[in-house]
């Protein structure tokens, strides 16, 4: 995409550079040629991407790619051209400029079109892109699967077989059991866990599903019947092999990509703008009361690996612990203070370097304590799929009043109710969304203390 528009916006500025060069009768080059330029960039890329012509294994497919590119082009400039035509424009443009750059332009992108569908293809070929995938079951499917999977080595890497029953006649070793496959994700990047049963029992396929479930990783099934797999609603192809979707990852490819880029901006900008009331709080937390300034308590990170948190002390105590009693109301452990700067989130704003650090995100579930969260576990186990994505310095949760203390089974469910539904419907604008809201909604409450 940025190819597309800088090249799109350098070929407009070069052509009418050339042209006023070689033509006395051109008009110089000027800002309207820039507008130009940008709208037409826009259109393009809104329109590549609606042709998936970005996704990865679109850009590797040569085969109609000139036409597909061509195609999205040509619709851009003629909707740049009925926009200059609806707003009276047109006419301030020389149509010779016009035509040279629409035309290099147009071959331009062919030229990077197919530049990268040639070094993707290569790098493809090194097995750098490859689909790196744990395989749960040894059923009858198992060894078929491996087989299939086998024939494209650079597509499809392996990392292991599990299962915690006997195995059957599959061409490989067990690796180890759920737990073991647990550990392999929580370790090492797996982009997908396959289920491949011969007994399909339903309580132990739920329970499966439930623990995999929890991960950052795409599960599959692959079923037993051939009739299931053929009529499946939802389902994906390795190799002829038919999977049925059962998770996605809530962010992948393009979508990390936005929510780092919105978190390093962002958050860069807003570790400035708090930069000096920080500093008048780390004073004012000195003169209050004896103690460090920051603090860093433990937390479940993504994937469920752990991370410090900083924050800015708020009690006279400081608990770092397995063990952590959580602020209640007229909690006699925070100073004055500490309670301006609970009830105002400010206690949290040094974790904005947890931020640019890559440990958390500006958007997303609040992390708890470990020893809390622990205990949330195990009262409501599906509470494990907030480690599907970053902890964020703010949430949906919280936006909708959802902080502070949790004292009932009620409490808890509410908040994971919106943190699952953060995750399901993340977009760009829904983190805009949650920033625009947090100073009116998610800053101070009733149920900060």
């Amino acid at each position: 995409m940025l190819l597309d528009g800088f090249w799109i916006i350098f070929s407009a500025l070069a052509t009418k550079i050339v042209l006023s060069l070689y033509l006395a009768r051109s008009a110089p080059l000027d800002t309207r040629h820039l507008a130009v330029a940008l709208v037409m960039a826009f259109m393009t890329i809104i329109i590549f991407r609606a042709r998936r012509l970005y996704e990865l294994d679109e850009i590797m497919e040569p085969t109609g790619r000139i036409r597909q590119v061509l195609q999205g082009f040509i619709t851009a400039v003629t909707l740049t051209l009925a926009l200059g035509f609806l707003l009276k424009v047109s006419d301030n443009f020389s149509r010779i400029w016009f035509i040279t750059w629409t035309a290099s332009c147009g071959l331009g992108l062919l030229f990077l079109h197919s530049l990268a569908a040639g070094a993707l293809n290569r790098i493809d070929s090194s097995g750098m892109l490859s689909r790196q995938i744990v395989i749960y079951g040894g059923g009858t499917r198992t060894g078929e699967l491996l087989k299939r999977l086998s024939l494209a080595p650079s597509k499809y890497t392996v990392l292991g077989v599990f299962d915690d029953l006997p195995p059957e006649d599959i061409p490989c070793a067990l690796a180890g059991g759920a737990e073991d496959l647990i550990d392999l994700c929580q370790s090492q990047p797996v982009d997908e866990i396959i289920l491949s049963l011969s007994n399909v029992e339903e309580e132990r396929v739920s329970g499966l599903l439930e623990r995999f479930g929890a991960l950052p990783v795409a599960v599959r099934f692959c079923p037993p019947f051939s009739y299931l797999a053929q009529h499946a609603k939802g389902f994906v192809k390795h190799q002829g092999i038919t999977l049925i979707e059962v998770f996605d990852p809530p962010l992948r490819a393009w979508d990390l990509i936005i929510k780092r880029t919105e978190d390093v901006i962002v958050g860069s900008l807003a570790l400035i703008l708090f930069s000096v009331p920080m500093a008048i709080a780390a004073i004012a937390i000195k003169l209050d009361s004896k103690g460090p300034v920051f603090f860093r308590q433990e937390r479940f990170g993504y994937n469920g690996q752990r991370i410090h948190i900083w924050k800015l002390r708020t009690m006279n105590v400081v608990e770092t612990g397995e063990s952590i009693v959580p602020a209640r109301r007229r909690d006699p452990r925070v100073t004055r203070v500490g309670k301006f700067l609970r009830m105002t989130s400010l206690d949290e704003v040094p974790q904005l370097l947890n931020v640019l650090r890559g440990e958390m995100s500006l958007v997303g579930p609040r992390p708890h304590a470990i020893a809390h969260d622990e205990d949330y576990k195990t009262r409501l186990p599906a509470f494990v799929g907030r480690y599907k994505v970053k902890p964020g310095m703010t949430g949906w949760a919280q936006i909708n009043g959802s902080r502070g203390e949790i004292s009932s089974e009620q409490d808890l469910r509410m908040r994971l109710e919106y943190d699952l539904f953060y995750l399901e419907h993340w977009s760009i604008w829904f983190d805009v969304k949650i920033l625009s809201l947090t100073p009116l909604y998610g800053l101070i409450g009733r149920n900060a203390y």
